[in-house]
């Protein structure tokens, strides 16, 4: 198994993003993972998580599978969303770049999203060196997609009825790339 890199903390403006730490698995961000409205453009069933399924998911981390990562607010030390390389590919050097803000407060007026998002692609770029980050967002997910856009992303292709909504219905989904601007 790969060797764990230095702790991860990165940080901007009002935001850091940081490893997931075993004492961030509480009640609140299980609330998140099995509250519909957070995680209906993820493709999650409702309800499945609990305690136990996410520290199985948590303890499975590698830097060579996935990697989870924490979005504080600076201001108030709260943990209020996730980011995630997943699936990492080392033969490729890629990843995908996905997350959620589980804290609603921060939806649609903090510049989470964004924030964390440009503290990781360039972490991503700089330190890990990975060839490409891509992302997949429903259109539904307007934010996401707008959020994609204000990081760098590039709309590379568009796959028809690509994900199945908790209300029975598929929807588009849009796929979004950058390749890395640092290497050579």
């Amino acid at each position: 198994m790969p060797t764990k890199l230095d702790e991860l903390y990165l940080e901007g403006d009002h935001f850091v993003v940081r490893d997931l730490y075993r004492s961030d698995l509480n009640k609140t961000y299980l609330g998140w993972l099995n509250d519909i409205e957070i995680t209906q453009h993820l493709g999650w069933e409702e309800g499945i998580y609990s305690m136990e399924k996410l520290v199985s998911y948590y303890e499975g981390q590698s830097e060579s599978t996935y990697q989870i990562f924490a979005i504080i607010d600076k201001e108030k030390d709260k943990h209020i969303g996730n980011l995630t390389f997943n699936p990492i590919n080392i033969r490729h050097n890629h990843t995908g770049l996905g997350g959620i803000i589980g804290d609603k407060d921060y939806w649609g007026k903090s510049g989470a999203f964004v924030e964390g998002m440009r503290l990781l692609i360039e972490y991503g770029f700089k330190v890990r060196k990975f060839k490409k980050i891509y992302s997949g967002v429903t259109v539904l997910n307007v934010p996401c997609i707008i959020a994609s856009k204000k990081t760098g992303f590039i709309e590379e292709g568009y796959l028809k009825e690509h994900h199945l909504y908790p209300d029975g219905k598929y929807v588009d989904a849009i796929a979004f790339g950058q390749i890395n601007p640092y290497l050579d």
